[in-house]
């Protein structure tokens, strides 16, 4: 009886620390970072994200778009990055950005009239991951961009890895169980 609350105990544990742990979201999932079949993709998508500190989100995309990062709500709704003196705008993709802050934050592409036409969302980054209390701060510094990576191979969604992490854990936590019993 003891054995399994003890068992059942680390296995519950294991499965709230990995469901708070940082994720690696795809922008637009297998769509990727490209001109959106309609004017509220990108916003549908945002909206069934949980954007956390520690996150990284991957735009995928080739020649013929951009992802600007700007911090200015007007820059956002009239799809232009020069009125943001602070926008940062990639032209090459892959293009990788972790959150490092907590706040709102505006992606839009420059191309054309694609912003204009839905290729752009807004993120609401919390501090922490669902199932977290810890309070989120009042304002934010912008997100930290990184290099652009090289090409990786196509990803499923975010989902998916994070069920094969958690899966991976509970699996090494019984094995680590039963060899303590």
């Amino acid at each position: 009886m003891a054995k399994t609350m003890v068992l059942t105990t680390v296995l519950v544990i294991t499965m709230l620390i990995n469901g708070m742990s940082a994720q690696k979201l795809i922008v637009g999932d297998g769509s990727g970072w490209t001109f959106p079949p309609s004017a509220g993709f990108y916003d549908t998508w945002a909206a069934k994200q949980h954007f956390a500190v520690g996150d990284t989100l991957v735009f995928e995309f080739t020649s013929g778009h951009t992802v600007a990062t700007v911090t200015s709500k007007e820059a956002y709704d009239k799809c232009d990055a020069s009125l943001d003196k602070n926008a940062v705008i990639v032209t090459k993709g892959p293009y990788e950005v972790s959150l490092t802050s907590a706040g709102q934050y505006y992606y839009l592409c420059t191309v054309g009239a694609h912003c204009t036409n839905g290729q752009k969302f807004a993120a609401t980054v919390s501090a922490t991951h669902a199932g977290s209390s810890n309070p989120t701060p009042s304002s934010p510094s912008p997100p930290t961009p990184s290099s652009p990576s090289p090409p990786t191979p196509p990803t499923k969604d975010s989902a998916g890895a994070l069920a094969s992490s958690s899966i991976f854990a509970i699996l090494i936590a019984a094995l680590v169980l039963a060899l303590l019993y």
